[in-house]
């Protein structure tokens, strides 16, 4: 059973995703509002960073649930998904009469990878958003 630390974690890691891939989905399938305003380049900026904060902040949430147990799996499962999120938007743009470019799932998919690196060195693992995680590790004299 969850403590109550967790739980709210839990809960507000899942609305931060949802909100997360309610923009990715809204900016990805509805009308294209910045068509002419940007370059390719920062296009492909905007889609890298869309899905580098999609997994950021799901691996955020995974680790903040304090299991130790199928961490890896987790991450795959985390990296994989928003990788294949990216991949969909690309498709259903298609289907909604927008341009689906393999360039933008590559953009999409370099920014789930970087996600992943952010996450990595800013030292996110199972534990690491409490408190009690963030004391030193160094033997004090005695």
């Amino acid at each position: 059973m969850a403590d109550g630390k967790t739980g709210i974690r839990t809960v507000c890691g899942t609305v931060a995703i949802l909100l997360v891939v309610g923009v990715i989905a809204t900016l990805s399938l509805g009308p294209d509002v910045l068509a002419g305003l940007h370059s390719k380049w920062a296009g492909d900026a905007g889609h890298a960073l869309a899905y580098g904060v999609l997994t950021a902040t799901s691996l955020a949430a995974a680790a903040a649930r304090d299991r130790r147990e199928g961490r890896t799996f987790r991450v795959l499962l985390v990296v994989g998904g928003a990788i294949a999120l990216g991949a969909l938007m690309e498709a259903c743009q298609a289907v909604v009469g927008r341009d689906a470019e393999w360039a933008d799932v590559l953009a999409n998919s370099s920014g789930g990878l970087g996600g992943l690196g952010v996450w990595l060195v800013a030292g996110a693992r199972p534990g690491s958003i409490s408190p009690s995680s963030r004391r030193s590790r160094v033997p004090t004299a005695p």
